[in-house]
């Protein structure tokens, strides 16, 4: 493990750069690398990089839930119907959760969603929203 190391430390405690980067560097330098680490949760959500497209859970289903009343706030308007279709996810400091919501049989709504560390016990936090989307759009980094 600590072989793969970009730096490693002489005897004098200079920091010496490797003449060549590790495999996992080379990867996160190149987006169309093929990852170094397979079938690993670093492979699949590297910090700061968005996970792939997925299908909702109850407990992602949750989470727009205890957001819901923030949004009608901002919004000025009502959604009887608010079912979550997929969503992504991204590691910061805590999470940012893009979930795509059906408002209606056609309307779509994304919501970014902040969700604290643990030990910050912070409420979630409705960061931002995009209206008139359709089932067929793309969910986004936004």
């Amino acid at each position: 493990m600590w072989r793969d190391l970009d730096y490693r430390v002489n005897h004098e405690s200079v920091i010496e750069p490797q003449s060549q980067p590790s495999a996992l560097v080379r990867a996160a330098q190149c987006p169309t690398a093929r990852c170094p680490i397979p079938n690993t949760t670093a492979a699949r959500t590297l910090c700061g990089g968005c996970s792939a497209v997925q299908p909702t859970t109850g407990e992602i289903q949750s989470i727009p839930d205890m957001v819901k009343p923030q949004l009608e706030e901002k919004a000025n308007k009502r959604y009887p119907l608010f079912k979550a279709m997929e969503f992504k996810s991204q590691l910061v400091a805590g999470t940012n959760y893009f979930i795509k919501i059906q408002v209606d049989n056609d309307d779509f709504v994304y919501l970014r969603v902040f969700k604290s560390l643990p030990c910050e016990n912070a409420p979630l936090a409705l960061h931002s929203y995009q209206t008139n989307k359709t089932k067929n759009e793309a969910l986004t980094y936004f």
